[in-house]
């Protein structure tokens, strides 16, 4: 049975400013099980890297607790903070942070050889080893630094990061810098790495393909706030507000009002038609909100569709765009733009008439986004 290895309870974070204050983190809950891929996700601002930075110790939050593996390394009800070199992580920089003038050896063995507890040369050498041949740099000891291809100098960062042998991995958009067929390679790197060693990972990123690929579980962020924590596919195929649905994935939005509720869904006038929808949210006859379809739930037909359990659109194809593995097709219904995702061998073009079918339980209905506060969350299970 998995434990707790990471909890953050009541996270709060203020910076003063000539403008007043700014409330980077306001108030965040979430714990991480034991070698589980934790990705905070979310754009610019919103609070991710500034809540990584405090669990490093390289930011003092302003209230709150964060407790690694049964150590308290906050606590600001008891004004304890433990410092970043005592504190049981390794860490990777958006820009690595490798010392240039150091050889790959040297930059591995840096925080045994520097840190709090130095260890014999004898064992300096044995870690450095083992962490280079689990990045895949072994043979290259004594190249200098510089001299690494960007993969190599992530690789690197990596090793110095696991070869104190954390209890936790912090990772603070270390992909962002490479090309991206490396990044797309690393990707995977990444997440064989993670989980061949079983290490607890926290993950900034606001990429959505890195969040969905590689994590067990994501927190969105917005405004400071987790306004919502699941499992990749929990988000992807229920997204909580109209803010989370429109940050993972693409997705098509309607809006407008509810017309009818029901125990079997809602039904909503979104000006083109009444969409029947499903919904985990509860909503009043007039309730103004969106509708969420993913492209891939938009299927569609060049003549009508019969019996179909759901909705169906008429529309007329603007744009088609050959992506290798599929064609994306923008269809114009009424003021919408509706994007869905073709096979690459559909004979559709731009100029046709065609239909859109969704099924009811694809047309998500969500509130019009207010940040609000996620209680304290235990992990969520697809």
């Amino acid at each position: 049975m998995s434990s707790v290895a990471l909890s953050v309870s009541d996270l709060f974070k203020l910076f003063t400013t000539d403008q007043g204050g700014v409330k980077a983190v306001q108030g965040i809950n979430f714990n991480v099980e034991s070698g589980d891929f934790f990705t905070l996700l979310g754009p610019s601002g919103c609070g991710k890297s500034t809540t990584l930075r405090c669990i490093a110790g390289l930011e003092r939050p302003d209230g709150g607790d964060i407790v690694i593996e049964d150590t308290v390394v906050v606590s600001a009800d008891r004004k304890f903070f433990m410092p970043t070199h005592k504190r049981p992580i390794g860490m990777v920089f958006q820009s690595y942070a490798i010392w240039p003038h150091m050889n790959v050896f040297d930059n591995v063995a840096f925080p045994l050889t520097q840190g709090s507890v130095r260890l014999p040369k004898s064992q300096v050498r044995d870690r450095v080893l083992e962490a280079l041949q689990l990045v895949r740099l072994e043979g290259l000891e004594k190249r200098p630094a510089p001299q690494l291809s960007g993969g190599q100098q992530q690789r690197l960062a990596l090793a110095r990061a696991l070869v104190r042998e954390p209890k936790a991995l912090l990772l603070d958009e270390p992909l962002s810098n490479l090309d991206a067929k490396l990044r797309d390679e690393m990707r995977i790197e990444l997440k064989l790495l993670t989980q061949r060693l079983n290490i607890t990972t926290i993950f900034v990123t606001h990429d959505q393909l890195e969040a969905l690929t590689l994590s067990d579980q994501i927190a969105i962020m917005q405004e400071g706030h987790i306004i919502q924590l699941g499992t990749p596919q929990d988000i992807y195929s229920a997204p909580a507000s109209k803010f989370a649905a429109e940050f993972i994935g693409n997705t098509n939005m309607f809006e407008g009002k509810v017309t009818s509720s029901s125990a079997d869904g809602l039904q909503v006038n979104v000006g083109v038609a009444n969409l029947d929808c499903s919904s985990l949210h509860t909503f009043a006859v007039g309730d103004a909100v969106a509708v969420a379809v993913r492209p891939e739930n938009c299927r569609v037909t060049v003549d009508q569709p019969a019996n179909v359990d759901g909705n169906v659109l008429e529309g007329q194809v603007e744009t088609v765009v050959f992506l290798g593995d599929a064609l994306d097709c923008r269809i114009r219904v009424g003021d919408y733009l509706v994007r869905s995702h073709l096979h690459p061998s559909s004979s559709v073009q731009a100029g046709d008439t065609v239909y859109l079918a969704m099924l009811t339980s694809d047309c998500r209905v969500l509130p019009f986004d207010s940040v609000a506060v996620t209680p304290q969350v235990a992990r969520v299970t697809a």
